[in-house]
């Protein structure tokens, strides 16, 4: 992780040199986002990605889904651990690990669910952009809100698996005898 810290520490410096390069700029911050979450600084993270849709927007969206993605994988693979575990400390250090991943995943998709609402999208093209919030209010423990999304997307796009896939999750993850029925 040392290279990544000078690869950050590099990319602040580059930034004051080349401050009036938008094209060099907008590089030099996607790059520091996904190094920010890679080392797990993920409140600097989000403030770079918010910095990076007030400047350049449009190319901001596609950082931070895959930030987004990558911060899904490594939930995924530490509730994972969590469920194989034994230690029940290390079970706790693991559980706090994936709800700061999980929230940091929320305050990232909610401003890219904002940015795309800002553009004017219609329904169907705004359909990826709601997954990916319900997706993080589910991982955040946020089902009811997760849910709240979803049922409107269920009416008109119930047919597509993504959607379907992402309400299943968060009837699960309501846990009530109701929402597993369904």
């Amino acid at each position: 992780q040392g290279d990544v810290a000078e690869a950050i520490s590099f990319l602040s410096v580059f930034e004051e040199s080349y401050a009036g390069d938008g094209e060099l700029m907008r590089e030099a911050l996607g790059r520091r986002i996904g190094l920010l979450s890679r080392v797990g600084r993920y409140d600097d993270a989000t403030a770079e990605a918010r910095t990076m849709m007030m400047r350049f927007p449009d190319s901001a969206a596609p950082v931070i889904d895959s930030v987004l993605s990558s911060l899904d994988t490594q939930i995924q693979d530490l509730e994972h651990e969590a469920a194989t575990e034994l230690n029940d400390r290390r079970i706790e250090e693991l559980k706090q690990q994936v709800a700061g991943l999980a929230q940091t995943a929320r305050n990232l998709a909610s401003l890219l669910a904002s940015w795309a609402g800002e553009q004017g999208f219609n329904d169907d093209q705004m359909v990826p952009y709601r997954l990916v919030l319900a997706r993080s209010m589910r991982l955040s423990g946020n089902a009811d809100e997760a849910r709240a999304i979803l049922e409107p997307l269920m009416v008109n796009y119930g047919g597509e698996a993504q959607v379907i896939h992402e309400m299943a999750e968060t009837y699960f993850a309501e846990g009530t005898d109701d929402s597993l029925l369904r």
